[in-house]
């Protein structure tokens, strides 16, 4: 028979995947010297689906934390959706949201209908979650000894976060910088341990070696790391990708 037992559990601490730019896109009129000159400001972040319950969906809400994370990073001040909603038909600019995170892109209707807020600035940024999800996986290892197998499986959850963000000349009203960026943090569980006799493994039915892994897995999964979190690590990533970020 295999026997199991629970290691002792490992600390809970957060690990991240790099993110990398993808497909970037820059405007070669696009640059400091005129975002400096002419402004710039953040509409919204749409986000179609959640991963999580009770986590903000609010193209505004979301918005305005991309909105304060340029701000801290480029340390100078950048309007934001609450600003937008101040400036025009508050109806008619979540109506440019909506349609934006349908579709991902910006209509002539949609650029119509931000000539109100160009004052905030030529330079438009909306950002859309394209991924959201909660991925659950587990490491296994096996350690064959003349009296005995060991496995060994820890349980890892991961929160993966696609963030496409695209920003608009109000004035040209075209796309002038484009790129999507992707991160996943995890959180390393609890380390399960089952040991049995070299023949016993021989001979296990395949049957029990996937029912105790499906048990093991079922018990300990460590919860997600927040959305909040991924969120501020992949705006960090804009504010550095964008032309004078760092």
């Amino acid at each position: 028979m295999l026997r199991r037992s629970l290691a002792l559990a490992l600390g809970l601490g957060l690990a991240a995947c790099s993110s990398t730019p993808k497909a970037l896109y820059t405007d070669p009129d696009f640059d400091t010297k005129n975002i400096e000159a002419d402004g710039i400001f953040v509409a919204g972040v749409t986000a179609a689906e959640v991963a999580e319950e009770e986590s903000p969906r609010d193209a505004i809400t979301l918005g305005e934390g991309l909105r304060r994370r340029l701000q801290e990073q480029w340390q100078r001040e950048i309007p934001g959706p609450g600003k937008a909603l101040l400036t025009g038909g508050a109806d008619e600019f979540r109506s440019v949201l909506a349609d934006f995170e349908h579709s991902g892109q910006l209509n002539a209707d949609a650029f119509t209908r931000l000539k109100s807020r160009r004052k905030l600035g030529r330079y438009v940024i909306l950002g859309r979650i394209d991924i959201d999800e909660i991925e659950r996986t587990h490491e296994e290892t096996r350690d064959d000894q003349e009296d005995r197998v060991r496995f060994e499986i820890e349980l890892i959850t991961r929160h993966h976060v696609g963030l496409s963000v695209d920003i608009y000349d109000l004035d040209q009203q075209r796309v002038v910088w484009s790129s999507s960026f992707d991160r996943r943090l995890q959180v390393r569980g609890r380390r399960f341990t089952h040991e049995a006799r070299p023949e016993d493994v021989r001979n296990a039915p395949i049957e029990e070696l996937r029912e105790i892994r499906e048990r093991i897995r079922e018990e300990g999964y460590p919860n997600a790391p927040a959305r909040s979190e991924v969120l501020r690590r992949l705006f960090d990533d804009v504010a550095a990708a964008l032309p004078g970020g760092n």
